[in-house]
């Protein structure tokens, strides 16, 4: 399978800063680092050989920028039945995707600081409800807190 590029539309080929005939008959390797055309060669020989749609997010390259897109990708029958290529669409989620990781963050904040306030109003000395409250910002996993010594 060569997966090569047999049709393309107006705003797939704007987003490689192409015309829709230049891809026409070129592969992915053409257009994506050597690591992200495999990918999509692997994805589509996989569905190919399903012969079933799948939806995948996945990385995708734009103006040098890492995006998130949603790709629909579904086998291309002939009359036979036989699976002849991939009709891929996608739609770019890099603002969602970022959205609903900021909201994510944000609860998860939020129930943390909810913990921290019922643990404050337990019986303990000031200096332990300290320990413990730096004890969990410190477990927080995708908080980057750089120590500077003894508080």
């Amino acid at each position: 399978m060569e997966s090569i590029y047999v049709f393309c539309n107006e705003a797939y080929a704007k987003d490689l800063k192409l015309k829709p005939e230049d891809l026409v008959g070129k592969t992915d390797y053409v257009f994506f680092p050597r690591e992200l055309a495999e990918k999509y060669r692997a994805d589509d020989k996989r569905i190919m050989a399903a012969g079933v749609t799948e939806e995948l997010d996945e990385e995708y390259i734009r103006d040098g920028e890492k995006r998130i897109i949603h790709t629909v990708k579904t086998p291309v029958k002939d009359t036979q039945g036989c699976t002849t290529g991939i009709l891929g669409i996608f739609c770019d989620i890099t603002e969602s995707a970022r959205a609903e990781m900021d909201m994510r963050e944000s609860y998860e904040i939020q129930g943390i600081l909810n913990a921290m306030l019922q643990h404050s109003l337990t019986p303990l000395p000031l200096q332990q409800k300290l320990a413990d409250h730096l004890a969990t910002l410190f477990s927080i996993t995708w908080l980057a807190v750089e120590s500077k010594g003894a508080v």
